[in-house]
C-alpha cells in the first residue's frame, strides 16, 4: 500500500468513525467507572495485549526479545499471577527484555547476550489497530515519529481528561485550549467536559480541514464545539485578555497549553493589566521548570503539569497540590518500573 492510499484509507476510517465515537458519550459517573475498572483489570489487560500485538506478531522485536530470553506467554501469564505486574516487568527488563528509547527510534541496534538486530518506530505498531487518524511526536529529539490511534483509544484517553478534570476541580468549569491537535475537541466533547475556546496556533492544512469537519460533525449531533480561532504564539495578549473576561463571571477556568506559552500569557496578563488569577493553567509537551511555575503562580494562577506522550497518551497528571512536573502515573493503562543505564 502507498502512502497516500494508507492517508484515503485513515481518513475514510475517521469520516465514518466520527459520528458514531460521539453519538456515545460519556458520563463523569461512566469515566470513573471506565478508569476504576481498568485498574482492577490491569494485568489482565497486560496479557491480552501481550498475547495479541507481541506473541501473535512475528515481526514484533519484543517477541525476539522473549523468545531470546526463553520466556513463553505461559512464563509471563504465570510470573503475573504470583508478582503482579510491575515485578514481572522488573524480572523481564533483568532478563533483557526491554528497549531503550534508543533503540525505539532506531538510532542503535537492539544487541542483547547471544542476539543483535535493527528496529524501526513502525515495528512497535500494534497489529490490531486499525488508525481512524495519527498522531506525531513533536521531533524536538529527532525525526518526528507517527503513531496509530482509533477510536476505542480516543474514548478511554477521554474518560481519563474527565477523571484528571474531576479531581482538579475542573470537570464542569469553562475550558479552552491553545494548541493545534483537534483531538482535545472530541475528548471533551466525549466526556462531557465543557469546551468553549480553541485558542489555534499554526497547523497544517490536513490537521485544519479534519478539525472543522469534527466540529461541524459535533454541530449536526448537538455538540456546541467552539471553531478555533487562529491565535499566534506571539499573541498572547488575546489569550489573556479572553482569561480575564472569563475569570470575571467564572470563579475557575482552565486552559490547556504548553508551559512555555503559559508563561507568554502571565507576562501579557502583567503588562496590560489584567487579571487572570482564575485560572488553571493545565500545561504538557514541556517541563514546567520552577521558573516557569514560579511566573505563572506569581499571576495569581495555579498550574499542573501532564506527563503525555503520542504513543501512550497521558502517563502521569498532577494534582490540585502538585508542584513542578509533580505527576501520578495513570496506572489504569501505565505500568512503571526505574532501572539505572548510563547516560
Amino acid at each position: 500500500m502507498t502512502l497516500n492510499t494508507h492517508r484515503v484509507h485513515v481518513g475514510m476510517r475517521f469520516t465514518l468513525g466520527l459520528p458514531r465515537f460521539l453519538l456515545r458519550p460519556y458520563s463523569l459517573e461512566a469515566c470513573h467507572a471506565l478508569v476504576h475498572r481498568q485498574v482492577q483489570e490491569r494485568e489482565r489487560n497486560f496479557l491480552g495485549q501481550l498475547r495479541r500485538a507481541v506473541y501473535a506478531n512475528s515481526t514484533s522485536p519484543y517477541r525476539k526479545l522473549l523468545q531470546n530470553a526463553g520466556c513463553e506467554y505461559g512464563d509471563v501469564e504465570s510470573m503475573l499471577q504470583k508478582d503482579g505486574l510491575e515485578k514481572t516487568l522488573e524480572n523481564l527488563s533483568d532478563a533483557g527484555v526491554y528497549i531503550t528509547i534508543e533503540e525505539y527510534k532506531g538510532k542503535k541496534p537492539i544487541e542483547r547476550a547471544g542476539l543483535s538486530f535493527e528496529a524501526k518506530p513502525e515495528d512497535f505498531d500494534n497489529p490490531s489497530i486499525v488508525p481512524s487518524f495519527e498522531g506525531q511526536s513533536s521531533g524536538t529529539r529527532g525525526a518526528p515519529i507517527r503513531t496509530k490511534i482509533d477510536f476505542d483509544f480516543l474514548s478511554e484517553r477521554a474518560a481519563e481528561d474527565a477523571v484528571i478534570f474531576d479531581a482538579l476541580d475542573l470537570y464542569d468549569r469553562p475550558y479552552a485550549f491553545w494548541k493545534a491537535t483537534s483531538r482535545n475537541v472530541l475528548c471533551a466533547a466525549k466526556a462531557g467536559i465543557p469546551l468553549v475556546k480553541w485558542f489555534l496556533p499554526l497547523s497544517s492544512r490536513k490537521n485544519r480541514l479534519g478539525s472543522y469537519y469534527a466540529i461541524a460533525i459535533g454541530g449536526v449531533l448537538g455538540y456546541r464545539l467552539p471553531w478555533p480561532e487562529r491565535i499566534r504564539w506571539e499573541e498572547a495578549y488575546k489569550v489573556a485578555l479572553w482569561l480575564d473576561q472569563k475569570g470575571r463571571s467564572n470563579p475557575r477556568v482552565a486552559l490547556k497549553t504548553f508551559p512555555s506559552s503559559a508563561v507568554r500569557v502571565c507576562a501579557a496578563a502583567r503588562e496590560n493589566g489584567l487579571d487572570i488569577s482564575a485560572t488553571h493553567f493545565i500545561t504538557s509537551g514541556e517541563p514546567l521548570t520552577a521558573s516557569r511555575e514560579q511566573i505563572i503562580r506569581a499571576s495569581g494562577c495555579r498550574v499542573s503539569s501532564l506527563y503525555d506522550a503520542s504513543e501512550t497518551g497521558t502517563i502521569g497528571a498532577g494534582c490540585r497540590y502538585a508542584t513542578g512536573d509533580d505527576v501520578h502515573v495513570l496506572k489504569n493503562h501505565i505500568a512503571m518500573i526505574q532501572r539505572r543505564r548510563p547516560v
